[in-house]
């Protein structure tokens, strides 16, 4: 840290902190640093200093105990997670050791995820609109906490993704004047950037690639993101002006991908005379893309288009099948917002 300005790098030194195995990040509450260590113990440095810290200066997380993980601040608490459980501690005004009691009754039964791993993990939680988010375990998935319950904002298909691809930091993004919760899937030296993205507001997953930029944003202002590759050290700037979106990565039209798949009728054979949505006319030419699975999403027909600046938006002769999966995808610098899919089979 800085001692005095910023220019000279110092280290703690004292050796009842370097003497610790650290989990997670080092957080601050009312003038103390406090971190967590392998033995679940919460230490805890002296007041209103970061490079002095003492022996007995710690709480020890012991309404459960299992692997520590490491530890988050929400408002004035300090969590204490673990790989099956966390931990809801408080600032009691102790005069001495830890200055943190438990508050028992908001321990729960959810872990987070490991943050100590070598695969260039970063942050482990975000903060955004009055509620905590984190990846969780125990179950797996993504959970929130408000500081005294938690719901879990995952949904089935999310927790898949979570419990069996590695993911590396957590944060928020603003895209379009909308908050999002920002879960990255790569570690920040690859060139292509993947993430997942869950709106609080509207309660919907979405998943993005880029070339560009990644969904590591500035702590201060959500819509500044880092550059990607070479461009690591460049910060590019998302539009939060409904005046200037121009809905383009760096020049290049964003391209949104959507799959789901019908529901079936129990026929053994099915017949689709028309396919078509229902959204918002666009303003200038624009084309969905529709293209059909009937092999269990191994192979896709040919895309076929539907014009988007039309009263009536959808195609004819879709063709029989048994199991349908559908796929729709749009590239332009348009926005474009879909109410439902429509369509008439027998």
């Amino acid at each position: 840290w800085y001692s005095t300005a910023i220019a000279t790098f110092t280290q703690i030194t004292d050796g009842d902190f370097t003497g610790l195995t650290v989990r997670g990040k080092m957080e601050f509450l009312d003038g103390f640093a406090f971190i967590l260590d392998a033995n679940n113990r919460i230490y805890n440095s002296d007041i209103n200093s970061i490079a002095n810290w003492s022996a007995s200066n710690y709480i020890t997380k012991s309404i459960k105990q299992d692997i520590a993980r490491g530890l988050a601040r929400f408002n004035t608490q300090i969590i204490a997670f673990n790989e099956t459980s966390f931990e809801v501690f408080r600032n009691a005004g102790n005069a001495s050791g830890s200055p943190l009691e438990s508050v028992q009754n908001l321990t729960g039964n959810i872990g987070c995820y490991n943050p100590n791993s070598s695969l260039d993990y970063r942050h482990y939680y975000t903060v955004l609109g009055g509620w905590l988010y984190w990846p969780s375990t125990n179950p797996g998935g993504m959970h929130a906490f408000n500081g005294q319950t938690v719901e879990k904002v995952s949904t089935p298909a999310i927790d898949k993704i979570l419990n069996e691809r590695q993911h590396y930091h957590v944060g928020n993004i603003i895209i379009g004047g909308q908050a999002a919760i920002a879960i990255a899937l790569d570690t920040a030296a690859a060139t292509t950037q993947r993430w997942l993205m869950f709106f609080p507001e509207w309660k919907e997953w979405f998943e993005w690639n880029s070339t560009v930029i990644s969904p590591i944003t500035s702590q201060r202002r959500g819509y500044e993101v880092l550059g990607v590759g070479a461009n690591q050290h460049k910060l590019y700037v998302i539009s939060s002006s409904g005046v200037t979106d121009n809905w383009q990565d760096d020049g290049t039209n964003y391209t949104w991908t959507h799959q789901f798949k019908l529901p079936s009728n129990g026929n053994p054979r099915t017949v689709m005379s028309w396919f078509g949505v229902k959204g918002d006319t666009a303003r200038s030419a624009s084309s969905l893309n529709v293209s059909f699975s009937d092999d269990d999403w191994q192979t896709f027909s040919t895309a076929r288009t539907i014009d988007m600046t039309a009263t009536l938006k959808r195609i004819t002769r879709c063709g029989a099948y048994h199991d349908r999966g559908v796929r729709l995808t749009h590239t332009a610098n348009l926005d474009i917002r879909l109410e439902s899919v429509v369509a008439k089979v027998k």
